[in-house]
C-alpha cells in the first residue's frame, strides 16, 4: 500500500494559520521607514485574524531597552514573547512542523525589521518545515533597500511574498463567509495608504 503524503496547500487557510507580529515596539518604530503604513497594515491583519480566530503572537526584542509592543496591538495578542535572539524561533519554542501537535503550520509573519528579525525568524521557520507568508506591505526596516533585499532572500529560501489584502481574501475564501463584510471594510480602510 502506498502511503499518501499530505502536501500543504499553496494558499492560506484560516484554520491552518498563525499570525506573528515581530517587534512592533514603541522605541523601534520612530526610526522605521513608513512606520505608520506598516502599523496600519499590521493592525488590519490583527483585526482580521481575530475574526476566525487565528492565534496572534507578538515578539518583543529586548523590551527593557526597546519598549513594549505598541498599545493598539497589545490586547489582541494571544501571546507576547520577549526575546534577545534576533530570530523569534527560540521564544516561540515550537517543534518542527512535522512533529507539531497543531495543524497551524502556515505562518503569516509581519513587523520589523525585515532584514534582521523578520528574516532570521522566517529562515528558522522554513528550515523547520513551516510555510511562511510575508506580507511585503506589513514589514519594514530603517532603510527601504534592506526591505527589498530581505524579501528577495526570504523568497529564495521558500517564503511566499504576499500583500495584506491577499492574506485577508485567502483567509476569507468566499464572499459567503461570515467574515467577508468585516474583511471588506478592513480592506477599504487601507486603500488610501
Amino acid at each position: 500500500m502506498v502511503e499518501t503524503i499530505r502536501k500543504p496547500p499553496l494558499s492560506l487557510e484560516a484554520s491552518l494559520s498563525t499570525l506573528i507580529v515581530c517587534d512592533l515596539q514603541t522605541r523601534l518604530l520612530p526610526v522605521i521607514h513608513q512606520s505608520e503604513r506598516i502599523v496600519r497594515r499590521v493592525e488590519v491583519l490583527v483585526q482580521a485574524a481575530a475574526c476566525w480566530p487565528i492565534p496572534i503572537i507578538a515578539t518583543e526584542q529586548y523590551p527593557e531597552k526597546l519598549g513594549s509592543t505598541i498599545e493598539s496591538l497589545q490586547s489582541s495578542c494571544t501571546q507576547v514573547l520577549s526575546k534577545l535572539e534576533f530570530s523569534g524561533w527560540s521564544a516561540l519554542n515550537w517543534k518542527p512542523a512535522d512533529e507539531a501537535t497543531t495543524e497551524r503550520t502556515q505562518i503569516v509573519l509581519c513587523g520589523i525589521e525585515s532584514h534582521i528579525c523578520i528574516l532570521q525568524t522566517a529562515l528558522d521557520l522554513l528550515a523547520l518545515g513551516y510555510q511562511v507568508f510575508i506580507p511585503y506591505d506589513a514589514t519594514g526596516s530603517y532603510r527601504p533597500d534592506d526591505v527589498h533585499w530581505a524579501l528577495q532572500r526570504m523568497m529564495q529560501a521558500g517564503a511566499i511574498i504576499v500583500s495584506t489584502e491577499s492574506v485577508l481574501f485567502e483567509w476569507c475564501q468566499t464572499s459567503k463567509a461570515p467574515q467577508f463584510k468585516t474583511i471588506s471594510q478592513l480592506i477599504k480602510s487601507t486603500r488610501g495608504d
